[in-house]
């Protein structure tokens, strides 16, 4: 037994050196002012983590879908240059795509991230979690009125998200034209479907035919709308939980087969479903000039629109690197706090709304938007390499986490209640690909709001409780 402690000792001591040294190898070029390696090099290093991770704990583990969600972007030159034989990953800024220093340093950067998520990530950890989910926890179910407010309200929140016809009979683009106004109660009720549903998730397990009822229709109102983000917040939250009762072959089956079926729905936004089928597939997109509808054929991209996200990426380490935003434009962050509370109550105080990050860098720098903006090129804007490797860790430390609140509330027993930090951790999960290939604000407002609805429902029904027994 002895002998086994301090094998499995001597091996995570090992581990731990391994990626420090890759780490402290990474940060050679910028400690010591040496040129950057080739985008290969960094690509290699974000391949080997990943499957280093994907290997220790598993493909359905958050710390692997969360992996793959952040540096899955970074893969666009690889896959345009060297396995597709393409000399663009986007029709837009062809410019940038052939400065190749500039794609070296992105990958640089998306490196460090990878090597500072390792290190916590791969880090062997015995420390448990105080358990939450006790028996004099009376609220872990809530009552059935409370859970059909809460399914009500991620309908409807659904519904505003994506409004008016479906893709099996108009376009994308026009899809997107006749959504509802964005008025206040539109605003907060699309950004709090994920807090909704989270909460119907955490505290309504029980009552199975409401829950898989709701979150049917969710699933196949958001599909027919192609919100692809919101589809793969409440399937890796459903595929987290399934894996504890469902056997790993079916269960990875049924991963990658949603997986594609997402993959087929970017193409599907170009054309109506019953055109597609009719066979009247021809396509043709105003938004590109003359130039750039000339690179058609010399164009690759991911899936998913990584690469526009990756390219939007490209854009912010360019202007930085150029010293061309004021001071206030970097330090984008220290908006975040204050973008929590709703526009309209800035507006009712004479005060500008805020907006995200892509959207206030491509107004002031008049480039066009081509979709998403990566959070991790964002703290490199707000604060360098340093703020990149803290993103890394910071990220790691959240991937554990999130795995232990899941093992922690639902692996011992699957019909036992809900807990907040269950709650934190549903909506986190659900607005990954929202915070890491858009905005964050999104995610906080969604975390923030869905925890003051649940204390107001909380101190509405230990209310009505009191009243009750005084009655009595």
């Amino acid at each position: 037994m002895q002998r086994l402690k301090l094998i499995n000792m001597v091996t995570e001591y090992g581990r731990q050196l391994l990626l420090a040294a890759m780490l402290l190898f990474l940060l050679s070029p910028a400690v010591l002012g040496i040129e950057i390696p080739s985008y290969l090099i960094p690509t290699g290093i974000i391949f080997f983590f990943g499957v280093w991770i994907v290997v220790k704990h598993g493909v359905l583990s958050f710390r692997s879908i969360l992996y793959a969600i952040i540096f899955f972007p970074a893969l666009s030159p690889f896959f345009a240059w060297d396995i597709m034989g393409k000399g663009l990953f986007s029709l837009a800024a062809p410019e940038l795509q052939f400065d190749k220093v500039l794609v070296d340093k992105v990958l640089y950067l998306y490196a460090l991230a990878a090597a500072s998520y390792a290190i916590l990530s791969l880090r062997h950890s015995s420390t448990q979690l105080k358990n939450e989910c006790t028996r004099h926890v009376s609220d872990r179910f809530l009552p059935n009125e409370t859970l059909w407010f809460f399914g009500i309200m991620a309908l409807l929140g659904a519904y505003f998200l994506e409004s008016g016809a479906t893709i099996l009979t108009t376009s994308y683009a026009d899809m997107k034209a006749e959504s509802v106004a964005a008025t206040p109660l539109v605003a907060l009720l699309g950004i709090t479907l994920g807090g909704f549903w989270s909460l119907l998730f955490v505290f309504g397990r029980n009552r199975k035919r409401l829950f898989w009822i709701i979150t049917a229709i969710i699933f196949v109102w958001l599909f027919l709308h192609v919100r692809r983000v919101e589809l793969f917040g409440i399937a890796f939250v459903l595929f987290l939980w399934a894996k504890y009762f469902i056997k790993p072959v079916p269960l990875i089956l049924l991963f990658v087969g949603f997986i594609l079926l997402q993959i087929s729905m970017g193409y599907l936004r170009y054309v109506p479903w019953i055109d597609y089928i009719a066979g009247n597939v021809e396509i043709t997109d105003k938004q590109f000039s003359k130039t750039e509808l000339a690179n058609r054929n010399n164009k690759i991209a991911l899936p998913g629109g990584a690469s526009n996200v990756f390219l939007s990426g490209l854009h912010l380490v360019n202007i930085k690197e150029k010293n061309i935003l004021s001071e206030k434009d970097e330090f984008t962050m220290a908006e975040w706090i204050p973008s929590l509370v709703p526009n309209t109550i800035w507006r009712a105080l004479g005060k500008k709304p805020f907006t995200t990050e892509h959207q206030s860098i491509y107004q002031k720098m008049n480039l066009r938007y081509v979709g998403g903006m990566p959070l991790l090129a964002v703290f490199y804007l707000n604060g360098g390499i340093w703020f990149v490797i803290i993103f890394g860790i910071l990220h790691g430390y959240f991937a554990i986490l999130v795995d232990k609140v899941f093992d922690r509330d639902l692996k011992p027993n699957l019909a036992h209640g809900g807990s907040l930090s269950l709650l934190v951790a549903a909506v986190f999960i659900f607005y990954q690909f929202r915070l890491q290939w858009y905005n964050p604000q999104t995610m906080f407002r969604a975390i923030v709001y869905s925890l003051i609805i649940y204390f107001l429902i909380h101190l509405y029904i230990q209310t009505i409780r009191v009243i009750k027994k005084r009655v009595k």
